[in-house]
């Protein structure tokens, strides 16, 4: 099958594009709003861009042509906390994709515990075995949508003592959720491991 792009409207691209590119870590970002209450919000469009300094982006779209609650919020306070929720979180992690109305704080509704952050604003949710303190470095606008591409740069990682050894994190304990295509989510499988492959020193 054969599928010109110029021939797709832009939800038959997202659904192309969402099944194919799987599975995705998400960001479950936390901020805060004009009034000082707390979002809580998950996105799949996720990854780090930079290791010195450590930089991440997210991807956040627009709804009808307005700023999702987070990308405001962000905009307005230049902070935010991407956690890292695992299995346990996953069905708080999910409700919280809900559009609630701008008034009313996810993680008041779905009794979300929150813990201080030590370098921006914004909390990071509790339990979580990682979260990232982050500090907007710049957000670029792509596509007819303008979806902002916000490139974070990490403050400071809390990393739970648990899953980390010598400076690396395991996989297996993190029990890291990822993505699908739709309300579908998965969590790690099998991981198989291969030879290390030389590599020029970071």
């Amino acid at each position: 099958m054969k599928i010109a792009a110029e021939t797709l409207t832009a939800d038959q691209a997202y659904r192309l594009l969402v099944g194919s590119i799987i599975p995705r870590p998400i960001a479950w970002i936390t901020t805060i709003t004009g009034d000082k209450l707390i979002n809580a919000a998950p996105f799949s469009a996720f990854t780090f861009v930079s290791n010195n300094p450590p930089m991440v982006c997210v991807s956040i779209g627009r709804k009808n042509g307005v700023l999702k609650d987070t990308a405001a919020n962000i905009a307005r306070s230049g902070e935010f906390v991407v956690n890292i929720g695992k299995l346990a979180h996953l069905d708080q992690l999910h409700a919280t994709a809900r559009e609630y109305p701008c008034n009313v704080s996810e993680v008041s509704e779905l009794d979300i515990k929150l813990i201080a952050s030590d370098q921006v604003a914004p909390p990071r949710i509790q339990g979580v075995p990682v979260a990232l303190e982050c500090r907007l470095y710049e957000v670029r606008e792509y596509g007819d949508a303008r979806t902002g591409l916000h490139i974070g740069e990490v403050l400071m990682f809390h990393v739970d003592d648990t899953i980390i050894f010598d400076g690396k994190i395991d996989s297996k304990l993190l029990e890291p959720i990822g993505r699908l295509a739709g309300p579908r989510y998965v969590k790690l499988g099998d991981v198989i491991e291969k030879p290390r492959v030389s590599v020029t020193p970071k």
